[in-house]
């Protein structure tokens, strides 16, 4: 979680657990659901959310597969950047806020409409 000014930001991660009641539970990666990000904002009641698909030729993509130890999601916002990073990895994932809310804008502006 992060939180941007009044606006609260989620990492949901596209895994889903198996055998929940289990002490062996795993992780599942679900088929085709990017990483979303989402986000309570101010003024608005329903939580918004923003697909993110980390581009693997930028850098290292966190990947529940290449390490089965338990990691650590943290994010974090400068003025112009939401970060998010992976205890397990190096570097940093730079997300630019205006893109992101630009995106939370237009949902808004959709979801008002009747859209």
């Amino acid at each position: 979680m992060a939180m941007d000014a009044s606006a609260l930001y989620f990492y949901i991660d596209p895994y889903e657990t198996a055998n929940r009641r289990t002490p062996n539970a795993k992780a599942m990666e679900e088929p085709g659901r990017p990483v979303e990000l989402v986000c309570l904002a101010p003024n608005f009641p329903e939580p918004l959310s923003v697909p993110i698909t980390f581009d693997a030729n930028s850098g290292p993509v966190p990947d529940r597969k290449r390490n089965s130890r338990p990691n650590t999601i943290w994010m974090d916002c400068s003025q112009e950047f939401l970060f998010i990073g992976w205890t397990g990895l190096p570097g940093v994932w730079a997300l630019p806020k205006s893109e992101i809310k630009a995106e939370l804008e237009r949902q808004i502006q959709q979801r008002q409409a009747g859209l």
